[in-house]
């Protein structure tokens, strides 16, 4: 299996890495869910960095945290 280089601190990647678990393994979807609910504008807020799609991981912690409160 091909190991992922690290995202740049702060951040994660949709799929998970070396340096832990992605935007998908914290939600608990699958890495095609979080593409299709990005084309949708939804889940956390995303943005591309050197060609990948990151999300900040606080941004990541506040939606987990809105959905609890909804």
């Amino acid at each position: 299996m091909r190991t992922r280089p690290s995202p740049p601190p702060g951040l994660i990647y949709i799929g998970d890495t070396a340096s832990g678990p992605g935007i998908a393994s914290r939600l608990g979807i699958t890495p095609g869910t979080v593409r299709k609910w990005r084309m949708k504008g939804r889940g956390p807020q995303t943005f591309k960095v050197g060609g990948r799609v990151v999300a900040r991981e606080h941004a990541v912690a506040e939606y987990i945290a809105a959905q609890e409160r909804a």
